[in-house]
């Protein structure tokens, strides 16, 4: 859906050409469009989360921390699970 709309706005085409030429109902690119105008004005908005970088840590480094328990390494989700119980 994106890469068909970035490439209807570089296409200099009518909408009704550039449907025509890409096999696609007048509907539904109207509808893509609709949805991805509103999740590029949402990607604007501040989300309340903030974006997380990952590093590959040193070999003392935290991986998890439960209820005063350190873990170091990788865990199966589960065992985290069982850890507050």
């Amino acid at each position: 859906m994106f890469s068909t709309l970035d490439e209807y706005e570089k296409s200099n085409l009518s909408i009704k050409a550039f449907c025509a030429r890409n096999n696609i109902a007048p509907g539904t690119f109207h509808y893509w469009k609709k949805k991805y105008n509103a999740s590029t004005v949402n990607q604007h908005k501040q989300s309340g989360f903030a974006a997380l970088h990952i590093t590959t840590p040193s070999p003392a480094a935290i991986f998890a921390e439960v209820n005063d328990i350190k873990i170091y390494q990788w865990v199966e989700p589960a065992y985290l699970k069982a850890l507050l119980v």
